[in-house]
């Protein structure tokens, strides 16, 4: 290609090029549209300690939230009057933001106050320390409404004051209460507890209302009537109680359900203590009593014992080990069932592996060993079958007028090895009560 072939591809091309860059170059009728979000778009919520137009305050309270709405912490705030934040309205969230809410100077009131009416009030993410509460839900006619406490800590809370203090249905969700004068967490009337943890609290360390669900739950260390306190028709499920000083370190009123909860290890000077202690109509099933004592001087099957139930309740499948009172302890109408009771009452202690204390219970597939008495019932009426007891001070102690399947003393085998052998368990009566 000659010299002047080239310049007239050259041109041809520049051409299109000056063509397609054409256009209509004459603005669209009206002002420009924003193309950049706003500060407020950014972050739509408030900071509750700005200082531009800052919010409400008075002699008693740093921060009043009168306005619906997000608000959040942008650092540590030190409280110096009554209370930290005051919440009178319905319909407000409160984002602490990872900062602590902490009492600087005077004494008593609470980090967060939330009024009466201020339902769906939610509180999240930080931590209050060295108030009389440390989140207090105030009652008049009634208690807040539907609110939420996530991934709260509050501790060093003083007098009798209670580290967190939910409404009525709130959902409680990851909170830590710790080294309070007086209780760790409580929630009224059919709230929602779960993964949250009680320890070092001279009170109770997890309080809930009736009708409230607890899962995942601990407490360590607490103090008071119980390490974890529910009142009737409630739900526990997979809640421990480890090294409380109290007087049962669970708690359950009538009506309510157990199960995979764990006590272990909790001591008081009562007459009367227990892991595990519900009222009436109750279900504990798959859970586990070990090592609760007493030092009350005067030992019995109550004091430092492992499972007691109320009248017309069920326990069944349950593990009790090293109680120094009963292992299970059961009033009249209740049914005993497939538990595994070992080393109870023994040594200081004075109790049985399973204690009947009334009447028209159903004993039955338990097995009992190395308690001081292996199946206790004290009065008529019972029916005990199924059961198996092994290296008791006494298999069986039972009062006149049971029904009682026939007691029978196992023979010992010779040694086997193979596929054949053993000698049987002495009877051939389904009902059977072993001795082994």
């Amino acid at each position: 290609m000659n010299a002047r072939h080239c310049a007239i591809c050259l041109t041809s091309i520049l051409f299109a090029a000056s063509a397609l860059a054409q256009g209509n170059l004459t603005p669209p009728p009206g002002a420009p549209s924003p193309t950049m979000k706003t500060l407020d778009q950014l972050e739509p919520r408030i900071d509750l300690q700005r200082v531009v137009n800052p919010l409400p305050t008075d002699a008693a309270n740093h921060i009043i939230i009168s306005t619906p709405g997000s608000y959040y912490l942008s650092a540590n705030l030190a409280v110096t009057k009554t209370n930290g934040i005051h919440v009178t309205v319905a319909g407000v969230t409160i984002d602490l933001n990872g900062f602590k809410i902490s009492r600087t100077a005077g004494s008593g009131g609470a980090g967060i106050l939330i009024d009466e009416t201020a339902d769906g009030c939610t509180v999240r993410d930080g931590s209050l320390v060295g108030f009389d509460n440390g989140i207090q839900s105030t009652f008049g006619t009634r208690l807040p409404r539907g609110g939420a406490f996530l991934h709260l800590s509050a501790s060093a809370c003083t007098a009798a004051g209670t580290g967190l203090v939910a409404g009525e249905n709130w959902e409680v969700v990851g909170c830590r209460a710790h080294d309070n004068a007086g209780a760790g967490i409580s929630a009224a009337q059919g709230s929602v507890l779960r993964d949250c943890s009680a320890e070092n609290n001279l009170g109770t360390g997890i309080d809930a209302g009736f009708g409230s669900t607890l899962t995942n739950c601990s407490a360590v260390a607490d103090g008071d009537f119980g390490g974890i306190v529910a009142q009737s028709n409630c739900t526990l499920e997979g809640c421990s109680a480890t090294n409380n000083t109290t007087l049962h370190a669970i708690y359950a009123s009538f009506g309510s359900t157990l199960s995979h909860c764990v006590a272990r290890a909790n001591t008081s000077s009562e007459a009367e203590s227990f892991g595990i202690y519900t009222e009436t109509e109750c279900v504990v099933v798959d859970c586990a009593a070990t090592n609760n004592t007493s030092t009350n001087p005067i030992p019995t099957g109550s004091t430092g014992g492992g499972i007691r139930v109320g009248g017309g309740s069920t326990v069944k499948n349950c593990v009790l080990q090293g109680n120094k009172g009963d292992g299970i302890q059961a009033s009249s109408a209740c049914l005993v069932l497939n538990n595994q009771c070992d080393g109870n009452g023994f040594s200081t202690g004075d109790g049985a592996g399973i204690h009947g204390t009334g009447t028209d219970t159903r004993f039955e597939g338990n097995n009992v060993t190395l308690c001081d008495r292996g199946i206790a019932v004290d009065l008529a009426g019972n029916l005990i079958i199924k059961n198996s007891a092994s290296g008791n001070s006494l298999n069986y102690v039972i009062a006149a007028n049971n029904k009682v399947g026939v007691i029978v003393s196992a023979p010992n085998s010779v040694a086997i090895s193979g596929s054949t052998g053993g000698a049987g368990v002495g009877s051939t009566d389904p009902w059977a009560n072993i001795s082994f």
